[in-house]
C-alpha cells in the first residue's frame, strides 16, 4: 500500500499555533483532521461532557422513554434484549444497572451465539414472555428483526428498539426505533455504538424523570455508566470522533475508578495498570477477555462479571474469562493455518472464502479479519454444520453489504456494517456462493478507490521534542476515525536489531546524527536487503518507565529504499 502525506496548510496551521500556543506540527496535526477554527480545536483537544448533544435530539427517543415511563409507573416487567459481543454486553449491562439505580429490577437476556444466532430470536422471545415480560428493549440489534417484533407483539409484549445497524425497513410493530443511522448524513449522532445508544436512552429517562420529580435532583450520577460505554466503544471499532471521542475520553478515566468488581478483577487479570489504560489497552487485553464468553461459552458469563458486586465471585469469572480467551487463541491459530491452506492458489483478485464444518462460528471474525490483514482482500469465513454461518470482513474501500446484497437469495440471513457483517448460509449453497461474491467483490474492487497509509508529514528525529510529544497525547484516546499521528522518515539506519515476543522487531533508528529506540509490532519477519537506506512511517511516543520517560518510536512500515 503506498504512502500518501497529507496536504499543509500553512495559512490555517500559522493561526491555530499562534492562538492556542501549539508545536507548528501539532497545528498541522488538526488541520489533517478537518479542524480549522479555535473553538473547534479546543473542543477536539478538551473533550467535555457538557458539549454533548440532547439526547432527545435521537429520533423515536421522545416515545420511548414516554413507555419506559408508563411501563415504570404501572410496575411493568420490563426486559433488556442484548447481544453477545462486547458492545451488546456492556449495553445489556449498562440499562440493567440504570435500572437498578433507580429501585427497578428488569430481565436480561443475550441469545447464544451457536444455538441462536445474532439478533431476535422466537426462543428468547418465549422465554422473557414466560418470564413475565411485558415490554422489551432491545440493545445493539433489533432493527432487522420485523418478523420476531411483530411475534412479540403477538404474545401482548411492546418492544422498544435501540440499535446501530444499518437501517432498511423499519420494523412496523415496534412502537419506537432508536437508531443513529435513521437520521441525515453529517448527524452527530450517527457514530453511536449500541452501547452508545443505550447510554443516552438512560440520560433521557434520568432527565425526564428529574423533570417531572420522579428522581432526586441528586439521583445517580450517569457518569458512572461510562466505563461500559467506553468498553462497548472501543471493542466495537467505531469512530473515536466527535460524540465518541467525549464518551470514550472521559470513559478511559471512569474506568480508571470503576467502582465494580468484575472490571477490577479483569483489569488484573490481564495485569493492566488503571491509572495507565489507553484504548489499545482495552482493545487488546479487556475486549478480547469478555467477547471469549460469547465466543465459546455463553454471553451470559460476561454480563455477570460487569454486573456482580461480589469480589470472589468477580476474581472467579474473571479467570473463567480469561481461560476462555486462551481456548480461543489456540483455536484462533489452527483455523487460521487451516484457512491458509485451502486459499493456496486462489489468486483471482476477488474474494478470500473460506469454509470448513468443524469451525467455530465464534472465532471466524477473528480469523477473517488476520485473512484481511495478511492479504489485503475481503475474507468470508464459513464454520458450523448444519447451520453454516459465516464472518465477512472487507477492506477499507470496499462496502461488503452491498455485495451481499447482490448474493442476498444464496443467503438465508445477512446484516452489519460496511467493512464487518455476518451470515447464514445452507451448506449445499457454499460453493455457489463462493463464486458469485468473489466475482461481485473482484468488479466492485475494480471500480473502487486505490488504497493508500495516510501521512500526517515526513518528520527528522531533531523536530521530536517533549512539547511535541505532550501535544500528540492530547489527541488521544486513538482509533477509527481518529488514529495516532503517523509520520514518515527517510535515510533510516538500522541497528542492534532483534526480536522480542516472537514476532514484534525491535531496533535502534539512526538518523542525521540521532538515534531513537524502535518497536515494530508484528514486524519480525519484515525482509531487508540492507540496515541502510530504509523509510520508515512511524507514530512518536513516551516510553515511560520507572520514573523516568524517553522518546521512542512505534514503527508501522519499513521499506528498503532503492
Amino acid at each position: 500500500m503506498s504512502w500518501k502525506i497529507l496536504p499543509e496548510n500553512t495559512l490555517v496551521q500559522k493561526h491555530l499555533a499562534k492562538e492556542l500556543s501549539l508545536h507548528p506540527i501539532t497545528a498541522q496535526l488538526l488541520v489533517n483532521r478537518g479542524i480549522f477554527d479555535i473553538e473547534s480545536a479546543q473542543r477536539f483537544l478538551s473533550p467535555r461532557l457538557a458539549d454533548l448533544p440532547d439526547p432527545f435530539s435521537l429520533i423515536d427517543m421522545a416515545p420511548a422513554v414516554t413507555r419506559i415511563l408508563h411501563a415504570l409507573q404501572e410496575h411493568e416487567q420490563i426486559a433488556i434484549y442484548g447481544d453477545y459481543d462486547v458492545d451488546g454486553i456492556t449495553a445489556t449491562a449498562l440499562l440493567a444497572r440504570f435500572f437498578h439505580s433507580i429501585g427497578t429490577s428488569v430481565l436480561t437476556y443475550i441469545p447464544h451465539r451457536i444455538e441462536e444466532g445474532y439478533g431476535l430470536s422466537q426462543k428468547g422471545i418465549e422465554y422473557l414472555k414466560q418470564k413475565g415480560a411485558q415490554l422489551l428493549i432491545t440493545v445493539d440489534n433489533g432493527i432487522a428483526a420485523k418478523e420476531e417484533i411483530a411475534f412479540a407483539k403477538t404474545l401482548g409484549m411492546e418492544v422498544i428498539v435501540t440499535d446501530h445497524h444499518t437501517v432498511g425497513l423499519l420494523p412496523s410493530s415496534a412502537i419506537a426505533v432508536v437508531n443513529p443511522q435513521r437520521c441525515e448524513e453529517g448527524n452527530p449522532f450517527r457514530v453511536l455504538s449500541g452501547c452508545g445508544i443505550a447510554f443516552y436512552l438512560a440520560c433521557a429517562l434520568r432527565k425526564r424523570m428529574r423533570e417531572e420529580n420522579l428522581l432526586p435532583q441528586d439521583s445517580f450520577d450517569v457518569k458512572e455508566l461510562l466505563d461500559l460505554v467506553a468498553l462497548g466503544t472501543i471493542a466495537d471499532v467505531v469512530p473515536l470522533t466527535g460524540i465518541n471521542r467525549i464518551l470514550v475520553s472521559t470513559g478511559l478515566k471512569q474506568l480508571q475508578t470503576t467502582k465494580y468488581p468484575g472490571i477490577r478483577a479483569l483489569m488484573d487479570i490481564a495485569s493492566l495498570e488503571p491509572t495507565s489504560l489507553s484504548t489499545r489497552s482495552v482493545a487488546f487485553a479487556l475486549a478480547p477477555r469478555l467477547n471469549a464468553a460469547g465466543r465459546l461459552a455463553h454471553a451470559d458469563e460476561a454480563l455477570a462479571l460487569l454486573m456482580t458486586q461480589d469480589e470472589m465471585k468477580a476474581t472467579q469469572l474473571a479467570q473463567r474469562l480469561d481461560h476462555l480467551n486462551r481456548d480461543r487463541r489456540g483455536l484462533e491459530a489452527t483455523m487460521f493455518e487451516e484457512a491458509l491452506f485451502q486459499i493456496q492458489g486462489r489468486e483471482d483478485g476477488g474474494a478470500l472464502i473460506v469454509s470448513a464444518p468443524h469451525w467455530h462460528p465464534g472465532v471466524t471474525g477473528i480469523v477473517a479479519s488476520k485473512l484481511v490483514e495478511q492479504f489485503d482482500r475481503p475474507a468470508v469465513v464459513i464454520g458450523g454444520y448444519p447451520i453454516c454461518r459465516g464472518s465477512v470482513r472487507s477492506t477499507k474501500n470496499l462496502n461488503i453489504i452491498n455485495c451481499l446484497t447482490e448474493t442476498a437469495q444464496m443467503l438465508e440471513r445477512y446484516g452489519g456494517h460496511a467493512v464487518a457483517a455476518g451470515l447464514t448460509i445452507l451448506p449445499e449453497k457454499i460453493e455457489a456462493f463462493r463464486e458469485m461474491f468473489s466475482q461481485i467483490c473482484k468488479e466492485h474492487l475494480a471500480n473502487a478507490s486505490p488504497m493508500f497509509t495516510s501521512v500526517d508529514g515526513s518528520l527528522s528525529f531533531n523536530v521530536l521534542s517533549p512539547q511535541l510529544l505532550d501535544e500528540i497525547k492530547l489527541f488521544s484516546p486513538f482509533g477509527a476515525g481518529n488514529p495516532e499521528p503517523l509520520f514518515c522518515c527517510d535515510d533510516i539506519a538500522i541497528r542492534n536489531h532483534r526480536i522480542v515476543g516472537e514476532k514484534h522487531l525491535k531496533f535502534e533508528a539512526f538518523h542525521e546524527g540521532i538515534s531513537l529506540d524502535a518497536i515494530g509490532f508484528s514486524l519480525g519477519k519484515t525482509r531487508l536487503h540492507s540496515m541502510q537506506n530504509i523509510s520508515i512511517t512511524f507514530c512518536p511516543e513516551w516510553n515511560e518507565w520507572n520514573g523516568s520517560r524517553k522518546i521512542q518510536l512505534k514503527v508501522k512500515e519499513l521499506r528498503q529504499r532503492l
